[in-house]
Order: structure tokens, then C-alpha cells, then sequence
């Protein structure tokens, strides 16, 4: 967003993201946070932010039921920021580098990058736990026939034999860890696949260098060996986030049970300056406590801003000869800055002719990531700006659902945009492999 005051970029950013949201942003409450300040070529200044969103309603509610149990909300996070403080306090030991956290939940994924004490880069993966249990809950071939691994034992290859590598030692039986890590292997990845393209496209937005270090938290910190995994999938430096000694919980929390709460912890160590999505009405309610004080109060404060006013008074007549003398002269500047505003409205003019005839690429590619689903996997995108056509080509992996429905409601959202128009499926080939169904495809296009 480009540089402009506190008042106006809140306008700004509404106008911004009224577009992103998937709901209305009049039903919806939101924050921001400033990245950091730069400078474009023509130097002009600009903002780099970052800005999260959620239905009011539902925030409402559980604050609603919090307050009804007796307790006092102050502020509504987002677990993402909960890691800078901690990484800051405790972690952080190159002040300049970049420092990654993949946090891996049973429903969902998320990597996040974080420099100066912010968090720069957010971006949801289409991996989770849950993905993991279903790659081992395919049949696995044994001497004795093909055996089908019990809810039970996946947990324990999970959480207490982990991630097969040769070096671990953890799998006494070879055969038995080779068939393990070849059903394991795809969702593994996967996983190491979208966190490269990840920092991929963290480099080339942010003209940034990689993140120094990735750490594996949230409930994957219990899985043995993946940082292992990882480091030499990413060719990085990658570790577990390391429970805090510092940090101490009541006797009875093992420290399992204590990472998952990490972000909690990390948003209370100073919620001030974090995002907060605690809704307006509740914010009111502490300023109106603060400002019930007596009618003496009142009434002395009112008596002395009656004095500061009158000797404010006798001060600013004073002022007002000496600026009546500086009038004319502030005319004459007034009339040359209008002849330069006057040619610098005629240079934005033309310049917005230039750019109406460019293709809006980053708007395009923002469009197509917005709609794309968790199964669709892109190979290639190609657009050309002379004729102003695309096409995508990849391929649809999933489980549980038809690849024709999935290409066909993608294809019907590209039509339905305001973007794209003559959207067709030139090509599909089905395939299948083991547990899963595989559509190569290619979608041509044109834009608006």
C-alpha cells in the first residue's frame, strides 16, 4: 500500500481486501500490522502489510461464552503471532535472518517466515496430520500377506518410531521401514514441496534471502525425526521448536501437551502490540469503566482547561498579527504549487493510460491461487500479453472425491470471475495409483 496517514490507509486497506474476503466485509472485524517501510524506483514511498480477517459473529460468541465463565477478554489473536515474541526472547540468534516455523495440526498446515520481529510471510499448506494417517492406512504388503496397520499403530509410527531414515535406528525390522516410508513418502513429499515453493515465492516477492531456519512446532514436534527429514529434503537448516525452559507449566503438563500451546503463550507475552480482533462493543466497555469518575473531578478538570484556554487566548492574538504579515507571501507559494499540481495531474493521467494497457499479472495470479483447491496441482502457468490467453496444465490427487467435479467447479469459478471469460478443459487422463485418483489436465483460457 503506498505511504499515507493512519486514517487513510485503514480506508485503503478496506477498498484493499473488500475483494479477498470470503464473506462481507461489513460483517467481518480486522487488523493489520505494518511489515516494514521501502521505496519503489520512482521513489515513492510504500507500505508492506500484513492484515487478518474473521467473521465478528463468530469471534463474538466465543467471547460471549468466555465472559459468561467469570473472565475478563482483553484481546483475540491469531496463533501465527503468538511464535514472534517467543522466537525473540529465546530463540533468536541472528537478529537480521529470516526464521521459519511450520506449524502442522491435525486438520491443517501453516508456514510462516518472521524477520525483525514480525511475521513478513503466511501461507496455508495443503498437508496436515490427518493426511499423514491416511497415507499409512493403506495396505501394506508383508511376508505373510498384505496387513492393514490399526488406528493405534499408525499413532505409534507417528509419535513413537516417527519418520524411517537409515541412520535413526528406530526401525529394527529394515523391510518393515522401507515399506513404511514408501506409503509415507508421498504426503512427506508433498509437505517438503510446498514449503520450497513457499520460500521460493518468499524470495522473489520480498527480494528477500531464505529463511536461516525452519522449525517443525505444534503437534509435530512430537513426530521423531522430521526436522531430520526436512533439513535434508530443504537442503536447510531445520529443528524442532525446542520446549523453553524458562517457560514454566504447573508440574503435571508434560511437555508434549505444553508445545501445543505455545502460540497461547507467546500471544500473552505482549498481546498490546500483537493483532487484535477483539470486537469494538467489548473494547468499549473498558473505556467506559475508565471513565466513571466523580463530579468534582469534573468539575476542577473543567476549570482548569477554562484557565489554560484563556492563556492559550492571549498567546494566539499574538500569533495571528505575525501570520497576517506572512499572508502574501504564502499566496505566492500557494500559486506556484498549484502550476506544479496542475502538471503533475497531467503526468498521472498519462501514466494510467500506460498501465490500462498492461495485463494486471499479480491480481491474475492472486485470482487463480484464491480459487484453486487443496487436490489441484499446477505444473505450469502460462499467459500471454500480446493476445491475452492462458493456460494451466497440472494434475487432480484425491481420495474421497471426483477429479471431474473438482476440474469442473474450478473452470466454472474461472467463468464466473471478472477476470477470465471462454474457459475450456482441452485435455484430461486419468490414472490410479494406490489409495488415490490422478487426473492429468489442461485448461486454455482467455482474459478480459
Amino acid at each position: 500500500m503506498p505511504c499515507v496517514s493512519d486514517a487513510e490507509l485503514l480506508e485503503a486497506i478496506k477498498w484493499k481486501i473488500k475483494d479477498e474476503l470470503p464473506f462481507e466485509l461489513e460483517k467481518a472485524v480486522f487488523d493489520y500490522q505494518i511489515i516494514k517501510k521501502s521505496s519503489l524506483n520512482d521513489g515513492s514511498k510504500v507500505f508492506d502489510l500484513a492484515c487478518i480477517a474473521a467473521l465478528e459473529e463468530e469471534i463474538t460468541s466465543q467471547v460471549v461464552l468466555l465472559k459468561q465463565a467469570g473472565l475478563n477478554v482483553i484481546g483475540v489473536g491469531f496463533a501465527p503471532f503468538g511464535y514472534i515474541r517467543l522466537i525473540e526472547k529465546y530463540l533468536a540468534e541472528d537478529k537480521g535472518a529470516a526464521q521459519a516455523v511450520l506449524y502442522l495440526w491435525a486438520n491443517a498446515s501453516y508456514l510462516n517466515i518472521y524477520k525483525d520481529n514480525k511475521l513478513v510471510f503466511f501461507r496455508e499448506l495443503p498437508v496436515s496430520l490427518n493426511k499423514f494417517r491416511n497415507s499409512l492406512s493403506a495396505a501394506l504388503v508383508t511376508e505373510k500377506g498384505k496387513v492393514q496397520l490399526s488406528p493405534l499403530q499408525i499413532e505409534d509410527i507417528l509419535f513413537k518410531h516417527g519418520v524411517p531414515i537409515p541412520e535413526s535406528g528406530l526401525y529394527n525390522d529394515k523391510t518393515m521401514a522401507s515399506q513404511i516410508m514408501a506409503m509415507w513418502r508421498p504426503a512427506l513429499e508433498a509437505l517438503a514441496q510446498e514449503i520450497k515453493r513457499s520460500f521460493v515465492y518468499y524470495k522473489s516477492q520480498f527480494q528477500e534471502e531464505d529463511a536461516g531456519k525452519i522449525f517443525v512446532a505444534a503437534e509435530a514436534q512430537n513426530i521423531i525425526n522430521l526436522d531430520k527429514f526436512l533439513a535434508k529434503e530443504l537442503s536447510s537448516e531445520a529443528e524442532v521448536f525446542p520446549v523453553i525452559e524458562k517457560i514454566l507449566p504447573p508440574p503435571q503438563t508434560s511437555p508434549s501437551e505444553l508445545v501445543k500451546i505455545y502460540p497461547g503463550i507467546g500471544l500473552a507475552i505482549d498481546y498490546k502490540h500483537n493483532i487484535n480482533l477483539l470486537p469494538r462493543q467489548f473494547r468499549t466497555e473498558k473505556i467506559e469503566n475508565v471513565q466513571k469518575i466523580s463530579l468534582r473531578w469534573v468539575a476542577f478538570i473543567a476549570f482548569l482547561l477554562l484557565a489554560v484556554s484563556y492563556i492559550l487566548a492571549r498567546a494566539g492574538v499574538t500569533a495571528y498579527e505575525k501570520r497576517l504579515d506572512r499572508t502574501l507571501f504564502q499566496l505566492n507559494v500557494l500559486s506556484e504549487i498549484k502550476n506544479i499540481k496542475n502538471k503533475l495531474d497531467a503526468f498521472e493521467i498519462f501514466s494510467a493510460g500506460v498501465k490500462d494497457r498492461e495485463l494486471p499479472l499479480g491480481e491474475i495470479f492472486k485470482k487463480i491461487s484464491n480459487i484453486s483447491p487443496r487436490e489441484m496441482f499446477f505444473n505450469s502457468l502460462v499467459i500471454n500479453c500480446g493476445s491475452k490467453t492462458g493456460s494451466i496444465s497440472g494434475y487432480v490427487k484425491t481420495t474421497n472425491q471426483n477429479a471431474d467435479s473438482i476440474l469442473t467447479q474450478f473452470i466454472s469459478q474461472l467463468n464466473s470471475s471478472k477476470m477470465f471469460f471462454d474457459v475450456n478443459l482441452s485435455e484430461l487422463k486419468k490414472t490410479g495409483t494406490q489409495g488415490f485418483d490422478l487426473a492429468n489436465f489442461e485448461i486454455s483460457f482467455r482474459i478480459k
